[in-house]
């Protein structure tokens, strides 16, 4: 997709990327409320792998590589911090690059995150996707936020609704 001379890639499926997530997150021990959640991925061999654990007040994503967390637990609309190779903040509706330039019938910006990363180069910020937790559709603006991204995504599709990131 070309918007305004910016190439965009859309991602609908995990699949492919070869990976499918399970629809529901799996308890590793059901009696104890503070239990490691996993979130299961299926690669095309039917190798079942852990993508995304959530361990103590985080989420640690693709075997560690990315950490996803409230940024502000103390406001349950603060951004979503995911760390590791860059730094990238989930925020609630469509910012930067992908703020709507002209509303004719009003959405509702909720359903929408966008992912801004943060670097030395962009000290203030540069849009990489964007989540409509809606359809659970995936805009690239960086191949490499792909999969952090799409795992990120069904986490906050799942538990963002319900005000938490757990």
């Amino acid at each position: 997709m070309n918007k305004g001379g910016k190439e965009y890639k859309t991602v609908t499926k995990l699949k492919y990327l070869w990976l499918t997530l399970d629809r529901e997150l799996k308890r590793t021990n059901s009696t104890d409320k503070s239990s490691t959640k996993e979130i299961l991925g299926l690669t095309k061999a039917g190798e079942t792998l852990v993508v995304a654990q959530y361990i103590g007040q985080e989420w640690s994503l693709l075997d560690s590589l990315w950490s996803l967390k409230p940024e502000n637990s103390n406001n349950k609309d603060s951004a979503l911090l995911l760390t590791g190779p860059h730094m990238v903040k989930l925020v609630t509706g469509r910012k930067l690059d992908y703020e709507p330039k002209h509303v004719h019938k009003q959405t509702n910006e909720r359903n929408f995150m966008t992912a801004i990363e943060f670097s030395a180069d962009h000290p203030y910020g540069k849009a990489v996707a964007l989540i409509d937790l809606k359809t659970g559709l995936l805009t690239l603006q960086e191949d490499w936020f792909a999969l952090a991204g799409i795992v990120s995504a069904f986490i906050a599709s799942k538990h963002l609704n319900k005000g938490r990131i757990k």
